[in-house]
This record gives C-alpha cells, sequence and structure tokens, in this order.
C-alpha cells in the first residue's frame, strides 16, 4: 500500500527538496530525507516546520510547493492557515487582561456579554470565562453556524441560544469552536477593541510576528503563501480559501513556520519575549495545566503509545509523551492541517504546517513529523510513524468507503425523478442554521448553502439527491426532500432539517458580508 502511495505521489508533487534559498546545516539527523518520503506517502504538497531549543530557532524550512503543479516553493517563511493553533492566542490574550486586572479566569461571562444567552438559564447565569477555554460547557459543536457563511460574529452568539447540549454543564471535555469565538468576543468587551486589533497589537507586533494576521482577507497581495488543497478522486486540488473572519478567534489566524516559532520561545520562556514580559507565569501556567481530563482512546493511543494522562488547559492538551511532559494543539480547516508542540522541561518547540486538509484519506502528516521530531529530541527509539499511522488512516479510509458503498448498495437504480425540478426550488430554512436555496441551473438542481457551500443535485431515488460539492473538502452527501400533497415541504441534508419558506431563489440576502473580502 505504501508503495503505491509513493508511485502516485512523486509524479503530482515532483520537487520536494528543502528551498535553496533556505540551506541550513541538519539540526536534526535525517530530518529532510523522512519529511521527503512522509509528504510523497501522504500525498501532501507543502510543509512548513520550524524547531526551537533553548529559546533559539535551531530550523525553519520549507518542503515541497505552494500550489501543486507549480513551481514555486515552500520556505519557512510561507504563510499557512494555523485553524485550531489560533485558541492558544484567544487564551493568552484572555490571560493578559488577566494579568492587568480587567478580567478573572472565573469572571462571569455575562458581566462582559449581557446579551449573551445559552437554552440553559443556569448555565448561562454561571458560565466563565474558564468553562469556555478548557471545553467544559457541554454544548454541542454547532459548527456550522460559522461555517455556512450566513452570519457575523455578533449572529452566532445570539444563534448559540438555539444549542443544545450534549453533555452536563463542567461534567466533561467536550471540543467548542463557537466557545472560543465568544471567548475572543469577551476579550473585545473588555479591551474596548476587535479581537483581532487586541492580538495584534498586544502579541503578534510584540513578537515580531509580522507574517502573522486574523484574516484571510490580509492575504491578498502577500507574497510566500501556501494553496490549500484536498484529495480528489487521489490527486490533490487546489480548493478555495476558507474565510474564517466570523469565527477567527477559534481558528482564523495565518502564519509562517518562523513567526510561529517566535510564538512557541515565547511560550517556553514563561512569558517573555527579547527580554520583555508580555504574560506573566502565573497566566501562562493557566493554560498549561490540565483543567479538564480527556480520555485516552484508541485513536491517542495510537499516536502516543504508553501515554498514562492526558488534559486540556487553555488552548493547549498537556500530557504524557516518553516520560516527558507534552503540551500540543492540532489545526485542520479546509486544505490545511497543523500541529504545534512543547517540551517545557526540554525547552524544545516544534511546528508543523501542511497545505493539505483531510478528504479521502486523514492527512496525519503533522502529527507523524512531530513524533519523529519528539523522538529525535528525547533521545527517544527510531520509529517509522509514517508508517505506523499511515494503517490507521487507510482503516479510517476503507471505513468511510464501505459507509458510502453501502449508501449507493441502497439506491434504487431504477428510479425516476417523481416531478418537475421546478418543484423543488425554493427557499428553505432552519430557525439554528439559516437557509438553503435550491435552484433550476442548466436544467439540473443546484442546492446553495452560504457562500462556501454550493452542489448540483443529481437525482439519487424517489425525492432523494446526492449532492456533490463544489468544493472537494466536503465531499457529498444525501439530500432529501419530504413531500406532502404532491409538493416538497422540507429538506433534510447533513441532518439539519430546513422547512420550505417560499418560491424564492435568490441567495444574495443571506450571505453574512464578514466571510467576504471587500
Amino acid at each position: 500500500m505504501q508503495s503505491r502511495h509513493v508511485l502516485r505521489a512523486a509524479v503530482v508533487f515532483g520537487l520536494l527538496a528543502p528551498a535553496a534559498a533556505e540551506a541550513q546545516s541538519e539540526a536534526v539527523s535525517g530530518l529532510d530525507r523522512y519529511v521527503t518520503d512522509a509528504m510523497r506517502v501522504w500525498q501532501v504538497p507543502g510543509v512548513s516546520i520550524a524547531i526551537v531549543r533553548n529559546d533559539s530557532v535551531i530550523l525553519a524550512r520549507g518542503y515541497g510547493v505552494l500550489q501543486v503543479g507549480q513551481p514555486a516553493l515552500v520556505t519557512g517563511h510561507t504563510v499557512f492557515a494555523i485553524a485550531s493553533l489560533t485558541k492558544s492566542f484567544t487564551a493568552a490574550a484572555t490571560g493578559i487582561l488577566v494579568d492587568r486586572g480587567g478580567v478573572g479566569w472565573d469572571t462571569l461571562t455575562k458581566t462582559l456579554l449581557p446579551d449573551f444567552r445559552l437554552r440553559d438559564a443556569w448555565v448561562t447565569d454561571h458560565l466563565t470565562l474558564r468553562d469556555m477555554l478548557v471545553h467544559r460547557t457541554g454544548l454541542e459543536s454547532g459548527d456550522w453556524l460559522r461555517l455556512s457563511g450566513q452570519n457575523n460574529r455578533a449572529a452566532i452568539l445570539r444563534q448559540m441560544s438555539l444549542l443544545d447540549f450534549d453533555a452536563p454543564f463542567r461534567s466533561r471535555y467536550l471540543y467548542s469552536n463557537l466557545m472560543y469565538l465568544a471567548a475572543g468576543e469577551a476579550v473585545a468587551t473588555r479591551a474596548g477593541k476587535s479581537w483581532d486589533a487586541f492580538v495584534k497589537e498586544e502579541i503578534l507586533l510584540p513578537l515580531g510576528m509580522s507574517r502573522t494576521s486574523t484574516s484571510v482577507c490580509a492575504l491578498r497581495g502577500v507574497s510566500d503563501v501556501a494553496h490549500p488543497h484536498e484529495l480528489a478522486g487521489g490527486q490533490a486540488r487546489v480548493v478555495p480559501y476558507l474565510n474564517l473572519d466570523n469565527g477567527s478567534p477559534a481558528g482564523g489566524i495565518n502564519a509562517s513556520a518562523s513567526d510561529m516559532a517566535n510564538w512557541l520561545r515565547f511560550q517556553l520562556a514563561g512569558g517573555e519575549f527579547g527580554g520583555k514580559r508580555i504574560l506573566s507565569s502565573a497566566s501562562l501556567g493557566e493554560m498549561h495545566r490540565i483543567q479538564v481530563p480527556i480520555t485516552i482512546g484508541a485513536t491517542a493511543s495510537l499516536r502516543f503509545p504508553g501515554s498514562r494522562f492526558m488534559g486540556y488547559g487553555m488552548g493547549w492538551t498537556a500530557q504524557d509523551y516518553r516520560g516527558a511532559r507534552l503540551l500540543r494543539h492540532n489545526g485542520w480547516i479546509d486544505g490545511f492541517r497543523t500541529e504545534a508542540a512543547l517540551l517545557p522541561e526540554q525547552r524544545v518547540g516544534i511546528v508543523v504546517l501542511s497545505n493539505r486538509g483531510n478528504q479521502e484519506l486523514r492527512n496525519d502528516l503533522p502529527d507523524v513529523l512531530r513524533n519523529w521530531i519528539l523522538d529525535k529530541m528525547l533521545g527517544a527509539p527510531s520509529v517509522d510513524w509514517s508508517r505506523t499511522l499511515l494503517d490507521g488512516a487507510e482503516l479510517s479510509r476503507r471505513e468511510g468507503e464501505e459507509i458510502r458503498r453501502k449508501l449507493y448498495a441502497s439506491r434504487v437504480a431504477s428510479s425516476r425523478l417523481p416531478r418537475a425540478l421546478s418543484a423543488y426550488t425554493g427557499t428553505y430554512g432552519d430557525t439554528l442554521y439559516g437557509h438553503a436555496v435550491v435552484r433550476v441551473r442548466n436544467r439540473r438542481l443546484t442546492l446553495w448553502f452560504g457562500p462556501r457551500h454550493s452542489a448540483p443535485l443529481e437525482h439519487w431515488d424517489g425525492d432523494r439527491f446526492m449532492a456533490r460539492w463544489d468544493n472537494p473538502a466536503y465531499g457529498e452527501q444525501l439530500a432529501t426532500f419530504t413531500v406532502e400533497n404532491g409538493m416538497p415541504t422540507q429538506l433534510e441534508s447533513g441532518g439539519i432539517v430546513f422547512r420550505k419558506q417560499s418560491s424564492d431563489t435568490t441567495v444574495e440576502r443571506h450571505v453574512s458580508p464578514s466571510v467576504l473580502c471587500s
């Protein structure tokens, strides 16, 4: 299986050597060869890595290309979307306000966001900044509120009052992007400026992170920027940049490995950088200590064999790895996967940025390289992490293919379209997630669910259609219409039920300007 991936990807990605402009003595023996071989296996066009030790950047290097099929090479200064690595910046921004006495970790959210409501009134009254930052609210994901592109930050906060709880409040770890958005907006309220401005002024500028931004719109005109890719039909394809401006505090930062090296140095130095105190060691300690335990499941056991404990702090997961204390976090959005890791006692930091997402074959390359480098830094026995994690990723792919096979087997092949295409058209709505618009384009149905999600609808059987999203990052999913008295009255897709509201098929009024670069 591995050799098949190598041969196929070698043709696609071609040159994988480090950029000549970044020629460095090899800081970690064997790294270059291992990275280039692993990139072929995982079909990742480009990677940038930085390694910090004892407050020195011992490596900041790029491998591969910015865009598949194009010659421009990745460097240590190439900008990638870092996705959920952003969460540690939001936690640090909160810590800066704590240090200044503006808030406390246990300040009630309602004192900062008085109009913010959750479905449970008691939880609304007792929710704190700490609860939001350590993922213990129990709130369901609700990610479509930000991903649809139909809501700005204020609207998302309002809609969160309609979300259910998947676990009792403060009962266990349950990851929530939306709570980090809310925490970021709480920071903005107390700081008297946007989260974006506060992070730039109080963190990015003092750390010299000059190529880092909090909006994809800021990348216009910037050189040396990685393009996002997803696998489609076994080949890496460029996909659109995901504008996460409506949820930036949870995952909207773009940065280079060189800039992230400064972030790691700051973390390892106890909140100082360049001789200047930016965050107190006490606040950084709150970010780094376990605040809520995490169960070590099968996937984590594969990545971290022998780990005995794991838990979430604020923007960091804390655990043991080969007897050492490890802090880490991963990130994933359309076309990008990232990893950051710290060995505090050894004063080692690692960041791995890559420009392929998780479609078709999960992109575990950042995990592979993180572990391989950690083992080198700890003097641990050599492990081919690429082969180890590829087995798990291939198993997940086969399981997905089996689910897809059963779905296709359930299709009634001889089924004819029961009614005219025009009968299905119109605007369908859900009180929580917004609008889905069904239109006829070039004599076929199309589904629109925000500016990021549109798909042609292929008739499947009966009143079911298959939506194959224009963006390969989203794959395909069934869209099922419910019919009453011969007319479609609701649409279900992706577990969301939209009820027919009107025959109007215009979409512009449902788009939030916050996800458009003006």
